[in-house]
């Protein structure tokens, strides 16, 4: 109890209080602050303690509780038991109720039901607060004299149950705070967000509380359920909201608000937290779940809810085994309440984290008693030792110690521990101190309080200060409106620089930690990034540098459209790329923009090859433009495409000609099979062709005409369009002719003559391209000799390798006049005689003796003796022949016997016969006699002398003609 009377005497006290007084609480008053035996008796449970007057805690058996869950208690500062209570009866050190000691309004089943608070100017006044099980009781207080009932203590009944807060929670705590000897009680109120904070002084307990908010509703008997703690350097208030987990806020002590509120959320819905203890460092807190059987450590000193998230830690699991309160102990460690358990559990070393808490199950028996739910609720401050504290643990960096502790401290006498130090010793109350290596020191203090002498020592650990490497700048440019990246990935090979066993933590410019490592490629605007390098043996030896992340905006460009060029074999284009792209990037053309000309993304990328704007292109390809602004070196690359497509080559003026067969001048044929022969291109197989009437609709693609085409015309023009199927933007037009081409006439025989050894001479007019006639002749003429078959062709060339032919067969029959072979006739009539004209020649002749008649028949009869002319003629036309014919009449006998009968032979009815001659022969052919025609005739004799009886023969002669004859001389 005389801890709290240090400020009583040395802040508020009159001097009017007597100096024996004085003197006596003086030499009470140091046994009481180092001492904190206020906490060392408990009782909780059915009828179950403990005492930390021994070492170990050992069982008290004979408490009289029989609580399920809240209860507190309170011993003086030799440890010597004052009162306990479950919240509704208060029992007095004789283990018998307190006068006045029911009716109070906590509630066994309160998670927290009371909670004890001394008066602080009084060593023998003391306040009970309690809180209801989940009823409307509300937070009330009740205040007890202990000068009364024989020194064990009543009840005042003037001052029993007041009400501060009509709707209050399961939950309570309570913190002193010495500066200016006051508690703060906080219990949060229920059916609001407020959590209330009343302030307990010298003057009692202000009805008026301290609100704070939380951010969630508190109405629910989930959230009811639970504790509320603070921690014992008073900086940290944690509390169970069931489903919504752990509300953790900052605590400040001197004006009781509460504030920078952390969740620390449930990890699943029907796990809920109910215990909870702070470490006695207060970095640690402690949670335990009503139906989960398990224990979480948090380490609540970090700064954000990630982090603190992140450092949490299993440290106990059970299967049956029910974990519910947590409670720090006078020996600094932390009990556990398992329900309708004969043991408490045990946090050996609460300061440490993870398993190094060393988490003992079954630690304390409890002499065959039985645990419940709870453990005895105390003012956190008991808890709060003596602690040398310093705030640097960093080799090369000073070091300023000093003690923590609610009291003041005097005659301090400082051992670093360091004897390689000039400074290993200082008497100055808050000492400076750099450690000459890294390392471990034990560090001993001396101290005064109120005269009394106290030693604390502790092992210090110095850790090494990471090293910084200075991280240049890193300037990226980045389009506009678009998300910056900036490349991160050797950023955290470069701050290590070899070091090991350190962690880096980055910030951006408004203090919110980044993950680490920094993702790579990292979205960020423009900013200052601080890093710090943690030793991991302690975070608190850390550097920082920062490096600027600078985003410059790249040229802000409009997409270029890809340029479509018409080529025709496969010509080069000359072609201009700045002409192209001034339209789009005109505000680029001048300072500080500099714009450079590549043909592949890599050259562009890297600035090097780039070619001049104006390019000779007969294919695809692609232009890469760079536009850089000089000033920042941000760049940006834009490309279009340069397709080419082979335009038409379209013929002009073509002709095309089709046979006329029916010779009506007009031609009906399929117009695809022109394309070939219109389009001087190679491949047309990616041309669409179409034919039209005319021009205007050929440059409109309109009036397409069908395949199957009949001119209108003789000779008529029509136009082609020709467009590249891929782009019909590369088209040619022309216009054609087509004519039809009569089919040649040959007006020839069908058969011909050829006379006597003539040559027969055929001319073909002189019109036609083309002549073959069967000898092989290509002439349009030819001479023939020789009789047979004949064939001619003549054609005009025509389209297509075509013609237009016409072919005649002809006979050539060879034929002559002709020759006369002998003209026999027979004579010796006046008028019935005859002439058969014998003649030999290759023809076909006919006969006639008058020339005007013509007889197929050689003989002519019943002819007159008279002078005739034959004829024979050709019948081919091949000539005809005459010949004087005389039919004469001449004896075939005469009898030269002188009787006047026949006497001479000679010829008659020549009535030309002057100029004739008459010879007469002997059958052997000699010459006997010429006889004059006009004379008598030959006499038979020659010289005169008689010639035998004999044929004798006669060559007549007339006119050139000779006619031979024989008769007979009889004697």
């Amino acid at each position: 109890m005389f801890i709290f009377m240090r400020n009583l005497f040395f802040r508020s006290m009159k001097k009017s209080i007597k100096q024996s007084q004085l003197f006596i609480i003086f030499i009470l008053f140091p046994l009481s602050i180092i001492a904190q035996k206020q906490t060392n008796n408990w009782y909780f449970g059915k009828n179950a303690g403990i005492t930390f007057n021994t070492n170990p805690p050992s069982a008290l058996t004979d408490g009289q509780l029989d609580t399920w869950e809240g209860c507190a208690s309170i011993s003086d500062i030799s440890g010597n038991l004052l009162f306990y209570t479950d919240g509704s009866t208060i029992y007095n050190k004789s283990h018998t109720v307190m006068p006045h000691g029911t009716g109070l309004m906590g509630d066994a089943s309160s998670s927290q039901s009371a909670i004890i608070i001394p008066h602080p100017t009084s060593l023998n006044l003391f306040y009970v607060f309690t809180v209801p099980a989940s009823t409307t009781e509300g937070l009330r207080y009740s205040l007890i004299d202990m000068t009364l009932d024989g020194g064990l203590g009543d009840v005042n009944p003037s001052e029993k149950n007041v009400l501060l807060n009509e709707n209050a929670m399961e939950k309570i705590t309570a913190i002193y705070n010495p500066d200016k000897n006051e508690y703060w009680v906080i219990s949060p109120q229920r059916y609001s967000n407020k959590i209330l904070v009343y302030n307990i002084s010298n003057t009692g307990v202000n009805m008026t509380p301290v609100e704070s908010i939380c951010s969630t509703l508190m109405e629910s008997f989930n959230q009811s359920v639970g504790y509320l703690k603070i921690a014992p350097n008073s900086k940290k208030v944690a509390m169970t909201l069931g489903v919504d987990g752990i509300k953790l806020f900052d605590f400040d002590r001197d004006t009781g608000v509460l504030s920078d509120e952390i969740t620390i959320p449930n990890v699943s819905f029907f796990i809920m937290p109910y215990g909870l203890e702070f470490s006695p460092n207060s970095k640690l807190l402690y949670v335990s779940y009503w139906n989960n059987q398990g224990i979480d450590q948090f380490n609540v000193s970090l700064n954000t809810q990630e982090q603190i998230l992140d450092s949490r830690e299993t440290i106990a699991m059970g299967t049956t085994h029910h974990f519910a309160c947590l409670q720090l102990g006078p020996d600094q460690k932390i009990y556990i309440a398992s329900d309708n358990s004969e043991y408490l559990d045990v946090i050996n070393n609460p300061n440490q984290t993870g398993i190094n808490s060393d988490f003992q199950l079954n630690a304390i028996n409890l002499g065959g008693k039985i645990c419940s739910s709870g453990l005895p609720s105390f003012i956190q401050s008991y808890f709060e030792l003596p602690m040398i504290e310093l705030d640097n643990y960093c080799f090369e960096e000073e070091a300023n110690f000093w003690i923590e502790y609610i009291y003041d401290t005097e005659n301090h006498q400082w051992d670093f521990g360091d004897p390689s130090s000039p400074t290993n010793f200082s008497t100055e109350e808050n000492p400076i101190h750099t450690f000459s290596n890294p390392g471990t020191y034990q560090v001993k203090v001396s101290f005064t309080i109120q005269g009394l002498p106290y030693t604390y020592t502790k092992d210090i650990i110095i850790y090494e200060t990471p090293e910084i490497t200075e991280i240049e700048d890193i300037e990226i440019c980045v389009n506009k409106n678009e998300a910056s990246f900036f490349y991160t990935s050797e950023i955290e090979l470069a701050l290590l620089n070899g070091q090991e066993n350190i962690t880096i933590s980055y910030f951006d410019e408004e203090g919110n930690q980044l993950p680490s490592p920094l993702p790579n490629p990292f979205e960020s605007e423009t900013q200052t990034i601080t890093a710090i390098l943690y030793n991991n043996l302690n975070e608190k030896c850390s550097s920082e540098t920062s490096f600027e992340l600078i985003s410059y905006e790249n040229p802000s460009i409009e997409s270029i459209p890809n340029m479509d060029l018409c080529i025709t074999n496969n010509e080069l284009i000359e072609f201009d790329i700045v002409d192209y792209i001034e339209p789009y990037l005109n505000s680029y053309f001048e300072n500080p923009f500099e714009i450079s000309y590549f043909l592949n993304p890599e050259n562009a990328l890297n600035n090097i090859g780039n070619i001049s704007p104006i390019i000779h292109v007969n294919q695809e390809q692609a232009v890469y433009i760079r536009i850089e602004n000089t000033i920042s070196n941000c760049f940006v690359i834009t490309s279009f495409l340069i397709k080419t497509y082979e335009s038409p080559i379209l013929k002009e003026d073509v002709i095309f000609e089709f046979c006329d067969d029916d010779l009506d001048g007009l031609i009906n044929f399929e117009l695809h099979n022109l394309n070939n022969s219109l389009l001087e291109n190679e491949d047309i197989s990616n041309m669409q062709i179409t034919y039209h009437l005319t021009l205007q609709n050929a440059e409109t693609a309109t009036g397409n005409l069908p395949s199957n085409f009949t001119t209108t015309e003789n000779s008529q023009m029509l136009f082609v369009r020709a467009e590249n199927i891929e782009n019909p933007n590369c088209f040619s037009i022309s216009y054609f002719f087509v004519e039809a081409n009569e089919k040649p006439i040959l007006e020839m025989e069908d058969s011909y003559i050829i006379c006597n050894n003539d040559t027969l001479n055929l001319e073909i007019p002189d019109v036609y391209d083309n002549y073959l006639w069967s000898t092989g002749s290509t002439e349009n003429t030819i001479e023939i000799t020789e009789e047979g078959t004949y064939t001619v062709s003549v054609w005009n060339d025509i389209s297509f390798d075509e013609k237009c032919e016409t072919t005649k067969t002809f006979e050539v029959i060879h034929s002559e006049y002709a020759k006369l072979q002998e003209i026999k006739t027979q004579d010796w009539s006046i008028n019935k005689n005859s002439i058969e004209i014998l003649v030999s020649g290759n023809g076909n002749y006919e006969y006639s003796i008058d020339g005007e008649n013509f007889y197929d028949d050689n003989e002519f009869s019943d002819l007159l003796v008279d002078d005739y002319t034959i004829y024979v003629r050709d019948k081919n036309g091949c000539g005809l022949i005459s010949d004087e014919v005389f039919l004469i009449f001449y004896p075939s006998y005469f009898t030269p016997n002188g009787d006047g009968i026949h006497d001479f032979w000679q010829i008659y009815n020549n009535k030309e016969l002057k100029k004739c001659n008459l010879y007469i022969y002997d059958r052997f052919g000699k010459l006997i006699e010429k006889i004059y025609p006009r004379g008598k005739g030959w006499d038979g004799t020659k010289n005169g002398i008689p010639l035998p009886a004999s044929d004798y023969w006669f060559l007549f002669e007339k006119e050139g003609k000779k006619y031979r004859g024989n008769f007979t001389l009889k004697r």
